[in-house]
Protein backbone atom coordinates (compact mmCIF):
# COMPACT_ATOMS: atom_id res chain seq x y z
CA UNK A 1 0.00 0.00 0.00
CA UNK A 2 1.30 3.47 -0.27
CA UNK A 3 1.36 6.50 2.11
CA UNK A 4 -1.97 7.00 2.05
CA UNK A 5 -3.47 7.92 5.84
CA UNK A 6 -7.07 9.11 6.81
CA UNK A 7 -7.74 12.83 5.98
CA UNK A 8 -8.26 13.71 10.01
CA UNK A 9 -4.55 12.88 10.29
CA UNK A 10 -3.55 15.22 7.70
CA UNK A 11 -5.83 17.72 9.62
CA UNK A 12 -3.60 17.17 12.89
CA UNK A 13 -0.90 19.23 10.98
CA UNK A 14 -2.79 22.08 9.95
CA UNK A 15 -2.09 25.14 11.86
CA UNK A 16 -4.57 26.81 14.13
CA UNK A 17 -5.37 29.58 11.33
CA UNK A 18 -5.56 27.39 8.35
CA UNK A 19 -8.17 25.03 10.36
CA UNK A 20 -10.42 28.35 10.92
CA UNK A 21 -9.56 29.66 7.30
CA UNK A 22 -10.90 26.17 6.29
CA UNK A 23 -13.92 26.55 8.65
CA UNK A 24 -14.93 29.94 7.56
CA UNK A 25 -15.21 28.16 3.96
CA UNK A 26 -17.32 25.35 5.08
CA UNK A 27 -19.89 27.82 6.95
CA UNK A 28 -19.78 29.58 4.02
CA UNK A 29 -20.43 26.68 1.39
CA UNK A 30 -23.24 25.31 4.10
CA UNK A 31 -24.84 28.73 4.01
CA UNK A 32 -25.13 29.01 0.48
CA UNK A 33 -26.70 25.50 -0.33
CA UNK A 34 -30.56 25.26 -0.20
CA UNK A 35 -31.98 23.56 2.37
CA UNK A 36 -32.69 20.51 0.48
CA UNK A 37 -28.88 20.27 -0.65
CA UNK A 38 -28.01 20.72 3.25
CA UNK A 39 -30.50 17.96 3.91
CA UNK A 40 -29.31 15.77 1.34
CA UNK A 41 -25.63 16.23 2.05
CA UNK A 42 -25.72 15.47 5.70
CA UNK A 43 -27.63 12.19 5.22
CA UNK A 44 -30.69 13.77 7.04
CA UNK A 45 -34.62 13.14 6.38
CA UNK A 46 -36.98 16.17 6.46
CA UNK A 47 -37.74 14.82 9.85
CA UNK A 48 -34.39 14.83 11.39
CA UNK A 49 -33.88 18.07 9.65
CA UNK A 50 -36.79 19.26 11.29
CA UNK A 51 -35.73 17.86 14.68
CA UNK A 52 -32.21 19.92 14.45
CA UNK A 53 -34.39 23.36 13.39
CA UNK A 54 -37.04 22.50 16.29
CA UNK A 55 -39.48 22.78 13.46
CA UNK A 56 -42.15 20.40 12.36
CA UNK A 57 -41.66 18.20 9.61
CA UNK A 58 -44.23 20.16 6.66
CA UNK A 59 -42.15 23.20 7.53
CA UNK A 60 -38.94 22.22 6.26
CA UNK A 61 -40.57 21.30 3.10
CA UNK A 62 -42.53 24.49 2.43
CA UNK A 63 -38.91 26.63 2.79
CA UNK A 64 -38.46 27.95 -1.08
CA UNK A 65 -35.32 26.44 -2.29
CA UNK A 66 -32.46 29.29 -2.75
CA UNK A 67 -32.79 31.91 -4.76
CA UNK A 68 -30.06 31.93 -7.84
CA UNK A 69 -27.96 34.89 -8.26
CA UNK A 70 -27.03 35.96 -11.89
Amino acid sequence: MTNHRPFSELLETFTPERKKKIQKRVEHTVHQMCLKEQHQARNLSQVALAQKLKVNQPATSTIPPKVQRP
